[in-house]
């Protein structure tokens, strides 16, 4: 069961009565002006796939969207596309993130894009065992180390170590990484207070 209804103007929080949609596959809600925290009973349905709840604050001040924690999903067995970019979650990168993933790798497996939260602290060891994440404008302070080593998941991180991941406090890229030698994290003037 699929359920998409990106690009609209919908508006609150998601309903609790998700966790009775146990054949929901793929539910798309990106570009609406949702808010309020993602529920936890998204991370119990077992066939969910592609969970997209991007984009949802607002253009003309960056307010809005979901907020609070960012739920674990150490039970998703299925996910394949997580996307909550250009949202308001706050707090930590739970230690257990999307462990199943971690330690299965579902075949149909693409990303999990985190960025443009209000995420902080250190971004976790179980990051170095999930391939593609995206974590760009946020607040984190910083990465653990096994993360910038972690060639399977990453392979650039042979090359560029945590650059790979982030670009450091005081230095920006487009993408928020360095990704070539070509395309390198360039400085950018701050360095007071910066974060990754």
């Amino acid at each position: 069961v699929s359920f998409s209804a990106s690009n609209n103007q919908i508006t609150g929080d998601l309903p609790e009565g998700l966790a009775n949609c146990q054949g929901l596959t793929t539910l798309r809600l990106r570009s609406n002006k949702m808010s309020g925290n993602i529920p936890p009973v998204l991370t119990e349905l077992k066939k969910l796939s592609v969970l997209d709840l991007s984009h949802q604050r607002s253009d003309d001040d960056g307010s809005g969207g979901f907020s609070g924690p960012l739920p674990s999903f150490s039970s998703a067995s299925s996910i394949s596309r997580l996307d909550l970019s250009g949202n308001s979650i706050s707090g930590t990168i739970p230690e257990d993130f999307m462990a199943l993933v971690s330690q299965t790798a579902p075949p149909n497996y693409e990303f999990v894009d985190l960025s443009s939260n209000r995420l902080s602290g250190v971004v976790p060891k179980v990051i170095a065992t999930i391939p593609n994440v995206y974590l760009k404008d946020n607040r984190f302070t910083e990465i653990h180390l096994d993360v910038c080593d972690a060639s399977v998941a990453y392979p650039t991180t042979t090359s560029f170590g945590c650059d790979a991941i982030l670009c450091p406090p005081g230095s920006y890229n487009s993408l928020g990484r360095q990704p070539s030698f070509d395309d390198p994290c360039q400085p950018c003037g701050i360095s007071s207070g910066a974060q990754y």
